[in-house]
């Protein structure tokens, strides 16, 4: 496989819509120079790229004390409000 990014530690962002995960990335893309790919297998990162799609490393958090949030180029991860679990800012962990 000649990606240069680890599929199962990434999600991926098309246009900077929320980032999904490598299984609901379509087989086939369109490039920014009209050509398409068709095998999943060989994209890489730069193709993807220029389809419109970011790579975006995966982030571990404690889901308990901790939310994320898709700011549009970024996964931001905020800490909750010990109070009332209310989300409280800003508290981004990277």
């Amino acid at each position: 496989m000649p990606n240069d990014f680890n599929i199962n530690e990434n999600w991926f962002s098309l246009n900077g819509e929320v980032p999904i995960l490598w299984d609901r990335v379509p087989s086939r893309i369109r490039l920014s120079d009209g050509s398409t790919r068709t095998n999943k297998s060989t994209f890489t990162e730069a193709e993807l790229n220029s389809a419109g799609y970011k790579v975006v490393p995966m982030v571990n958090y404690n889901d308990e004390t901790h939310y994320e949030r898709w700011n549009g180029t970024i996964i931001e991860i905020l800490k909750f409000d010990t109070h009332d679990d209310l989300p409280i800012e800003p508290h981004p962990v990277e």
